[in-house]
């Protein structure tokens, strides 16, 4: 991803939006259990000029960041179905998954979640209502978890897309873990993975090209801590 550049001329197929986190000027969502009119007619008009400039063969994912209700949620996946959306990350917070399942049941819409999960058995309550899984190395348990969340997801038909909302050392980790799984379907790449002090965090500089990344082939996950990284670390000795 560069800097300047929209994603979609920068050969991505897909882009990831969350149209309704903030209101007007900089205010935050401040009603998230019937919302308005106003705030539907808003959300979409955001989310349909976004369908304009990208044109129907770019997905569009919804990322609401767990900030609905199962009302709320119905009302804005009811008033931007016209505008094609692929899945719905996050729409309902992890707390209740139940609320999670009756929201799927009830609209059939594709929705994905798993950033917050720790855990393979956190998934089973949610793992034949939705449509995509969304582990993140980090906290779901590491690797060994992530596997058995991705097989569990596979063996009810169940797409996977990693979170991957941190350093290079993540991104190369998900790399490596979404090319071993036969049901992965779309990598993440974030904004804050251009953020400068982030950046350099990684000995090695992997950006898409084309909107793809290329597995990397160096040892272990193919990518260490850069000289930057260690020098500034904080170091603990424990005697």
């Amino acid at each position: 991803m560069s800097r300047g550049i929209p994603p979609f001329e920068q050969g991505y197929s897909a882009i990831k939006v969350d149209p309704i986190t903030q209101e007007r000027g900089q205010g935050l969502l401040h009603n998230r259990h019937l919302l308005s009119p106003a705030q539907l007619d808003r959300y979409y008009q955001r989310v349909a000029a976004i369908r304009q400039a990208v044109g129907p063969d770019v997905r569009i994912i919804i990322d609401c960041h767990a900030n609905l209700t199962r009302r709320s949620a119905q009302q804005l996946i009811q008033r931007l179905a016209p505008l094609g959306i692929d899945y719905y990350e996050e729409l309902l917070p992890s707390i209740d998954p139940a609320q999670t399942v009756q929201l799927a049941r009830e609209t059939g819409a594709n929705l994905a979640v798993g950033e917050h999960l720790t855990g393979p058995q956190t998934y089973l309550p949610l793992i034949k209502d939705v449509a995509m899984v969304q582990p993140d190395l980090g906290n779901c348990g590491g690797i060994t978890a992530a596997i058995k969340i991705a097989a569990l997801a596979e063996a009810n038909g169940v797409g996977l897309q990693l979170h991957v909302c941190g350093s290079p050392i993540a991104t190369a980790a998900a790399l490596q873990f979404e090319a071993a799984c036969s049901n992965f379907v779309i990598h993440e790449e974030h904004e804050i993975n251009l953020k400068d002090a982030n950046y350099q965090s990684g000995k090695y500089r992997y950006q898409p090209v084309n909107g793809q990344y290329q597995v990397p082939d160096r040892p272990g996950i193919g990518q260490e801590l850069s000289p930057t990284a260690i020098k500034h670390a904080q170091v603990t000795i424990i005697d």
